[in-house]
């Protein structure tokens, strides 16, 4: 009778040291994956971008085609080419340079350097002439060495092919 049971209310340090490890481990799976959804995300922001420049790229060249009567005979056949919205045909089909794309004030993606934003973006055009068609390549690369080679996404660039029919 001289016992008396003593009911003790609160955490042992052991108890408390495991809900922290499990906390720890939840928050830190949590980051993990937060950090892998923001890369991810840019990343198709990327590809977002690469895939509308690619388009344009080809739009740009169906206009110089509608356009200009000697389109055909006036553009190198397998010939690299860039274009952004301030090439000229003239210019279109003298052009040869590295693709770099710059971001200018009004927003527009253009080859230009000078006043203009850096991006990581590159475009190049490779038009095939035949007879009767002509297949417009568009490639846009967002990887640092601005390489077209191997393109697929895994590289970090695209392609856009259209076959542009003559009537």
């Amino acid at each position: 009778m001289g016992k008396k049971i003593v009911n003790k209310n609160g955490f042992s340090f052991v108890e408390v040291l495991v809900t922290l490890a499990i906390l720890f481990l939840s928050l830190s799976t949590i980051s993990v994956f937060m950090a892998k959804s923001i890369k991810a995300s840019r990343e198709a922001q990327n590809q977002i971008i690469a895939t509308g420049l690619a388009e344009e790229g080809v739009e740009f060249v169906r206009n110089f085609k509608d356009r200009n009567v000697a389109f055909v005979s006036g553009v190198k056949s397998n010939g690299s080419y860039i274009v952004d919205k301030d090439t000229t045909y003239a210019g279109f089909t003298t052009n040869a340079g590295s693709g770099k794309l710059y971001l200018n004030n009004g927003g527009f993606f253009v080859h230009a350097a000078v006043g203009n934003k850096n991006t990581k973006f590159y475009r190049k055009l490779v038009i095939l002439n035949d007879v009767s068609k002509v297949t417009v390549n568009s490639y846009v690369s967002w990887n640092p060495t601005g390489s077209f080679a191997n393109c697929t996404i895994a590289n970090k660039c695209l392609l856009v092919s259209s076959v542009m029919i003559d009537q």
